[in-house]
């Protein structure tokens, strides 16, 4: 089975700042894809897979920060900046959920068709 027929949610091409720590350390880096699930986070800070992290999301809607726990389900080792660590959300509360749904759906594009 492939994973795209495994998840859940749908995945959108987005990119907005998240901050995110596991212990003391502190990390910034956006996201390359969402779901009202979880989402790829493009960072040069590797965590070990099932880590568990506090994760601020800013969507810059006028709404406050979404804070949620996550946990490092998978991880994407390159030499470039394509990597990054696939983070699932834990506690979403159903408010933050549909609020994360509605920001993809509405989203101005990151890229426009010349």
């Amino acid at each position: 089975m492939q994973w795209a027929n495994r998840r859940a949610d749908a995945r959108f091409d987005v990119e907005v700042r998240v901050d995110f720590g596991s212990d003391a350390n502190f990390y910034r880096g956006f996201t390359e894809n969402m779901s009202g699930g979880g989402l790829f986070v493009r960072t040069v800070h590797r965590l070990a897979r099932g880590t568990e992290v506090a994760l601020r999301i800013h969507l810059e809607d006028g709404e406050p920060e979404i804070d949620v726990a996550c946990e490092v389900c998978w991880i994407r080792d390159t030499d470039d900046d394509g990597g990054g660590i696939g983070l699932r959300f834990v506690d979403l509360s159903e408010s933050a959920r549909v609020r994360i749904e509605e920001f993809l759906v509405h989203r101005e594009p990151i890229f426009y068709d010349e």
